[in-house]
């Protein structure tokens, strides 16, 4: 089966999605329960939203570990952007998406090359929108004799094609490009749709994709001044991942309703939460 948690059956996929779901919930509550510590328990809290969906699941048993990794920042954020306390959606999904994954870098070897592993994508999904998501770092001192960059340079995003040719480009597919001060830093977000479509309906193999940072007439920019974090050499907070918005085809009820809804006829609620609830994966942080 090609389920995201790769299990033996829709059962435990679905347990999972479950687990997945209760503690996005208390992930919510505890970024919440900060404001306002003197007058609510954080183990309160998070104890009443796990018994809550638990309940509602039918799931009696916490596992002893759910994640190695904390999720991304930006899924976090996201999901408290667009759900309530109870999961539900309070706006709509980026892209109206129905499933919202995010998946890990997996090469460790070359620098610039970053790879995903996305088979957990199904062909009977449609894609509508992936993003890589890259976070360029401070610009360091500069090491001796170093020439100072352009103001502004161009960051390209190449889907690679052939990784034996992957510094040419005969070896590489433009996907995405943007110009940007070469003093700036934070998150850079590039739209790499194509590359993911052709990855996931086998028009092409994944290889992944090539990072490259030139000046404007296309003179090769890198040094001090221009770096982005990498696996394994800076903080998980700032690790590239790739984003991938898709629609399932399946209509959804709500399974969760907050505490305002509580002893409401079903019928009776907004027509958008009836219509569609989100899910969210996270491809690097769960028990395999």
């Amino acid at each position: 089966m090609n389920g995201f948690f790769k299990t033996s059956s829709i059962r435990e996929s679905v347990i999972f999605m479950c687990w997945f779901l209760i503690l996005c919930a208390c992930i919510s509550v505890s970024g919440k329960k900060q404001k306002n510590q003197k007058t609510v328990s954080p183990s309160s809290n998070q104890t009443e939203v796990i018994q809550r969906l638990s309940n509602f699941f039918g799931i009696d048993r916490i596992p002893g570990r759910i994640f190695r990794k904390p999720p991304p920042d930006y899924m976090i954020d996201l999901y408290n952007s667009i759900t309530d306390s109870g999961g539900l959606m309070k706006r709509e999904s980026p892209y109206k998406a129905d499933v919202i994954r995010s998946f890990p870098d997996r090469q460790w070897n070359q620098s610039m090359h970053f790879h995903y592993n996305i088979s957990y994508l199904s062909e009977r999904e449609k894609i509508l929108a992936a993003e890589f998501h890259v976070f360029k770092m401070r610009p360091a001192p500069p090491k001796f004799k170093e020439s100072k960059p352009p103001y502004v340079i161009e960051i390209k995003i190449y889907q690679v094609l052939d990784p034996s040719n992957i510094y040419s480009i005969n070896g590489l597919k433009l996907l995405d490009a943007r110009r940007i001060s070469a003093l700036g830093h934070g998150w850079y977000v590039f739209s790499v749709k194509k590359a993911v479509e052709a990855w996931v309906n086998g028009t092409a193999e994944n290889h992944g994709f090539l990072v490259s940072t030139t000046s404007v007439i296309g003179h090769e920019v890198n040094g001090s001044y221009v770096r982005f974090a990498q696996r394994h050499q800076h903080h998980d907070s700032k690790q590239p991942i790739l984003v991938v918005y898709t629609d399932d085809g399946m209509s959804r009820h709500p399974n969760y309703i907050s505490p305002n809804d509580e002893g409401k006829n079903l019928h009776s609620l907004p027509t958008r939460f009836q219509e569609k609830h989100l899910f969210f994966e996270f491809a690097l942080g769960l028990v395999r």
